[in-house]
C-alpha cells in the first residue's frame, strides 16, 4: 500500500495549550496498513516518526520537527468473534483503532450492549494513548486500562506489522492478518501496552469488555466529631 500524502506546515498543540510545535510533515492515516506504509517510506529515507493522539497527556513525547502521524482518523471498534479466540479464551472482547476517543468507544460498546469495565474521568482521550500513559479509573478492586488489553497490534520501526499477546495466546494463529508477525511473549506484550509510544506505533488492541450495566451511586453525609483546638 501507498503512503497517503502528508500535510506540509500542519502546528500541533495538545490540550491544555502548553505544547505547540511545527513538524515538517502531517501524516493522518485511516488504517494500520496505511500507517505501515508511512513509517516504511520514512524509514527508507532515515526518517523517525512520531505519533500524536488526543494531546491529553503533558510529556513531550510527541514533539519533533520531523514527522508526524496523527491519530484521529485511525479510528473503529469491532467485536471480537469466537473463532478469532484461541481455545479456553472466555468473554466478551472488541479491537478498538488506536486514535478512537474513549467517548466514541462507549458509544460503539453501548450499540453493541457492552462496557468498559473501568474508566478514568476524560472521555476525549484516544484509547491508545489513554493505556500507553498508565491512565487508571477508580475503585479498589479495578485495575487500569492497561489491565484490559489482551492483544495488541502495532508497526515496528521498519514498517512491518507486529502483533504482540501474552506467551499463552490469544488469537487462533491462522485467524492473524496476512502481513502480521505473531510475537506471543509476556516481557515483550507488558513492554508494549503501557510503552508511551517507545516500542512500536500502536495501530490497534483488543479490549476485554463486559455486559453493559447501570451504575448505582450511593452517598452518605458523615457529621465529623468537634476538634478541641487546645489539643492541637
Amino acid at each position: 500500500m501507498k503512503a497517503p500524502p502528508p500535510v506540509i506546515g500542519a502546528e500541533w498543540t495538545n490540550y491544555l495549550g502548553e505544547q505547540t510545535f511545527l513538524p515538517a510533515r502531517t501524516f493522518s492515516p485511516a488504517s494500520e496498513d496505511e500507517v505501515a506504509a508511512i513509517v516504511a517510506s520514512r524509514a527508507q529515507r532515515g526518517a523517525r516518526v512520531h505519533c500524536a493522539g488526543a494531546g491529553h497527556a503533558s510529556s513531550a513525547l510527541v514533539e519533533c520537527d520531523g514527522d508526524l502521524i496523527r491519530s484521529e482518523r485511525l479510528t473503529g471498534v469491532t467485536r471480537i468473534s469466537r473463532d478469532e479466540l484461541a481455545p479456553g479464551i472466555q468473554g466478551d472482547f472488541v479491537r478498538a483503532l488506536a486514535g478512537t476517543r474513549i467517548a466514541d468507544l462507549n458509544d460503539a460498546l453501548a450499540a453493541m450492549g457492552l462496557a468498559m469495565r473501568n474508566l478514568g474521568s476524560a472521555a476525549f482521550q484516544s484509547i491508545a494513548g489513554a493505556i500507553a500513559t498508565g491512565t487508571h479509573g477508580s475503585g479498589a478492586s479495578l485495575g487500569a486500562l492497561a489491565d484490559l488489553v489482551r492483544s495488541v497490534d502495532l508497526v515496528d520501526g521498519a514498517g512491518r506489522r507486529v502483533r504482540v499477546e501474552p506467551a499463552v495466546g490469544f488469537t487462533r494463529t491462522h485467524r492473524i492478518p496476512h502481513g502480521v508477525r505473531l510475537l506471543a511473549d509476556d516481557r515483550a506484550f507488558r513492554s508494549v501496552v503501557v510503552g508511551v509510544g517507545v516500542t512500536g506505533l500502536v495501530t490497534s488492541m483488543v479490549l476485554d469488555v463486559r455486559p453493559a450495566f447501570v451504575l448505582s451511586e450511593t452517598r452518605t453525609l458523615r457529621i465529623a466529631e468537634p476538634v478541641d483546638s487546645t489539643s492541637i
